[in-house]
């Protein structure tokens, strides 16, 4: 389940050194280390973060929070987070083939409660030949939707 979710998030891994998948970290202004090169390692076998500079580590949930910059204990945030790519109760995420992966995500908080309400994704390439696309998702009624 961690491979997924950080395919999910962070793209197809950049390295492979043994048995550890290694990315990015994908929050290096927030930490000292300036993630230049992959530092962020996961085991697929073992289903942990091996380790990372910043001090990430544990299973699935923890990676998932990291990752969305929230806290773990927030389990509704993190369960739409994880929602929102296809990965509630270990399923895959369902991309279109004819699409590269995300390359960046826009979230969008509530500027009273500061609760994210709206997420914008971008994908390059995109579909059909064009350098890039976008995809729109809101929260409503506790569920993402498209648009």
């Amino acid at each position: 389940m961690c491979e997924s979710v950080a395919s999910a998030s962070l793209g197809k891994y950049l390295k492979r050194e043994g048995a550890e998948l290694e990315w990015r970290c994908p929050h290096p202004g927030a930490h000292t280390h300036g993630d230049t090169h992959p530092s962020l390692k996961i085991n697929p076998k073992k289903d942990v973060i091996m380790r990372a500079p910043c001090g990430a580590q544990g299973k699935a949930w923890a990676l998932a929070a990291f990752l969305a910059g929230m806290d773990a204990r927030d389990k509704r945030t993190v369960m739409a987070w994880l929602e929102l790519r296809g990965l509630r109760n270990g399923a895959k995420r369902d991309e279109k083939p004819s699409r590269g992966p995300c390359v960046v995500e826009y979230r969008y908080p509530d500027a009273a409660k500061g609760e994210l309400v709206l997420v914008k994704r971008r994908y390059e390439p995109g579909a059909d030949g064009r350098k890039k696309d976008f995809e729109w998702f809101h929260l409503e009624d506790g569920e993402w939707r498209h648009g």
